[in-house]
């Protein structure tokens, strides 16, 4: 695929996104890895694709019945770690904070077209939160960020 197909890209660019990610984060053992959202996570991290959005705009429709799509694809970025200092929920974020840019450094740098199943993918919109988890143990970060992506419908 060069990012160009007969139908939407959306699968693939999903599959393509997650399979970057564990690229980005090879070696880093305490991340969990989700092609959806999961529970319980069995470590203390995770990335997970989360919702999809994609959009044709119809006054790009070629007269081969060729159209741009943008995808965008959510992921949830999480971080837990013991205790709820103030030191302690700097450490979180600051952790799930370097998970999303190892990523979006990845995309940028080695990957801009994930696999080709894209013309090219871009970090979108982010947001974040943390709390103190249940049993007042730790604090847990998570990240709800987007990945905005071009791909080509094309007549075959």
């Amino acid at each position: 695929m060069s990012g160009i197909s007969s139908a939407s890209g959306i699968l693939a660019a999903r599959c393509a996104l997650l399979a970057a990610a564990k690229a980005a984060l090879d070696g880093q053992t305490d991340i969990d890895f989700y092609s959806g959202w999961q529970y319980p996570v069995t470590q203390p991290n995770w990335v997970a694709t989360t919702d999809v959005h994609a959009d044709m705009d119809p006054a790009n429709i070629g007269p081969r019945r060729s159209q741009d799509e943008t995808i965008t694809l959510g992921v949830s970025i999480g971080a837990w770690l013991p205790g709820h200092t103030e030191d302690d929920i700097v450490a979180a974020f600051e952790r799930a904070f370097s998970i999303l840019n190892t990523i979006q450094t990845h995309i940028r740098t080695e990957d801009i077209t994930l696999a080709d199943t894209v013309l090219w993918c871009v970090p979108g919109t982010t947001d974040s939160d943390g709390a103190v988890d249940e049993d007042g143990s730790g604090y847990q970060v998570e990240i709800a960020t987007t990945f905005v992506c071009q791909h080509r419908v094309r007549a075959a």
